[in-house]
């Protein structure tokens, strides 16, 4: 049997560095070699993280798709330069929304099929957004949903969810003022209290540290082209922000200096149970 000391040791280092928790098993032919767990499921109550506990999968879903795909190709069985509605024939007409000179959308065909190559290397197109009614939805929705998940403990109300309450509401612009008239109206409908913060150093930080969530409203050409929205979750130990920002994971994989985020901000608001 191998030893796995220095594995331990690091992930356990990467609890002690900063993360709530680290998992590995390692199997061979069915034997699985080696199986541990270090840091926490729930570390405000005191939870260890044990196998029982359920991750989301998300982008590690591709390890398997990817080989198990791959493994195909070896068999002949497609060719990167297959166009893909041969396997998926409602990709056969594809289109794009365009955005026009006045702003508004408008549903064009692409210029050439998607082809099989183009899901390999993520250039297919396919938004990460969500759709509702043929508009892509902003991401202040999302952000709503992670407030309402940190405050309440409860997953039954998802991102959809609040972007389908927007559509259905009239508030999926993108402008500062309708994003902040969505989070509070939403909000209020699913038990959730807003209260502004004022967008300085010392307001934010008192906020964070509050433990609850704080969503910033973000300018225009900041964060993203049009108003959006992201979640102030921490202070690290160089006293920088933890953002969650559901536009972009490159930007929540980074901590972000106050001045970063004072300047960004259009409004801001604690979250809290009505």
């Amino acid at each position: 049997m191998a030893d796995f000391r220095d594995l331990d040791r690091l992930l356990q280092k990467y609890v002690d560095d900063g993360l709530p928790n680290a998992s590995c098993v390692i199997a061979r032919k069915g034997e699985i070699l080696y199986e541990n767990y270090f840091g926490w499921a729930d570390k405000e109550n005191g939870i260890r993280l044990e196998a029982k506990h359920v991750f989301r999968q998300a982008s590690l879903t591709k390890i398997a798709m990817y080989a198990t795909a791959m493994m195909l190709y070896e068999q002949g069985k497609f060719l990167m330069t297959d166009p893909l509605y041969e396997y998926f024939p409602e990709y056969r007409d594809s289109t794009k929304l365009v955005t026009m000179p006045g702003g508004s959308l408008e549903v064009v065909p692409t210029e050439g099929p998607i082809l099989v190559k183009h899901i390999f290397n993520m250039t297919c197109g396919l938004p990460y957004e969500m759709i509702v009614g043929g508009v892509p939805v902003q991401h202040h929705p999302t952000a709503l949903a992670m407030a309402y998940v940190a405050v309440t403990g409860r997953d039954d109300k998802t991102p959809a969810d609040f972007a389908q309450w927007a559509t259905d509401h009239d508030l999926t612009a993108s402008g500062v003022d309708t994003v902040s008239a969505f989070f509070h109206r939403a909000a209020a409908e699913c038990g959730l209290e807003l209260e502004a913060v004022d967008g300085d150093e010392r307001s934010l930080r008192r906020a964070i540290v509050a433990n609850v969530p704080v969503l910033v409203i973000t300018e225009p050409g900041t964060f993203s082209p049009a108003a959006s929205a992201i979640v102030l979750d921490d202070i690290d130990r160089d006293s920088r922000v933890v953002i969650h920002d559901p536009a972009s994971a490159a930007r929540t994989g980074k901590s972000w200096s106050f001045e970063d985020i004072t300047a960004a901000c259009a409004s801001a608001f604690t979250v809290t149970a009505a």
